[in-house]
């Protein structure tokens, strides 16, 4: 591990979790633990990250536990975003993306429904459809000009009937002008295109 180990303590990931909204020091120290088990194997699943089974166990009772909420671990994020955000000289890019998870289910679950796509056709010559489940992450990463990223700006998730809503809603949006949009947590102005 990393001298940065201590909740709150130098570099960039103690700016991380000093920000973020756990309810107890303790969740604090096991996420900053954990991120910099983490940040020190990229690309890694969490056991192989992690090195051992009793690290493994603590990262998934981590993940498990119910005061650990998406918010409180994101906030400090978006927080130290925002910082590096206003600290940056000259325009911000915001890069939006929507990454789509499809699972394949016979039946609907906890997952959810995102749409029906054609399969194919069957030895007879009919098709047939075939339901997806998923979600899809909507995420708005915070660059310089140069490229440097100063991190997640929002993130969102749909699964379900929220996807159908929103696939409706952004056939409309798709067909607005360009114009001037607030941008939340960096303050300042960003053109969508």
């Amino acid at each position: 591990m990393s001298g940065d180990t201590e909740a709150g303590g130098a570099g960039w990931l103690g700016d991380e979790i000093i920000s973020s909204r756990l309810p107890d020091k303790r969740l604090a120290r096991r996420m900053h633990r954990l991120l910099d088990q983490m940040t020190s194997a990229p690309g890694h699943p969490i056991p192989a990250a992690c090195g051992d089974w009793a690290a493994t166990k603590a990262a998934y009772r981590f993940f498990d536990n119910p005061r650990v909420t998406e918010h409180g671990v994101l906030a400090g994020h978006f927080a130290a975003t925002a910082k590096r955000c206003a600290d940056s000289e000259g325009p911000i890019l915001i890069v939006q993306d929507t990454t789509e998870f499809t699972y394949s289910r016979t039946r609907l679950g906890k997952i959810g429904f995102t749409r029906t796509v054609n399969a194919g056709g069957y030895k007879a010559g009919r098709s047939y459809a075939v339901t997806l489940c998923g979600m899809l992450i909507h995420s708005s990463l915070a660059l310089t000009l140069e490229g440097a990223p100063l991190g997640l700006e929002s993130r969102g998730l749909s699964q379900g009937d929220e996807i159908r809503l929103r696939r409706r809603k952004g056939k409309a949006r798709d067909r607005r002008s360009i114009g001037e949009v607030p941008r939340p947590h960096c303050g300042g102005c960003w053109r969508r295109i």
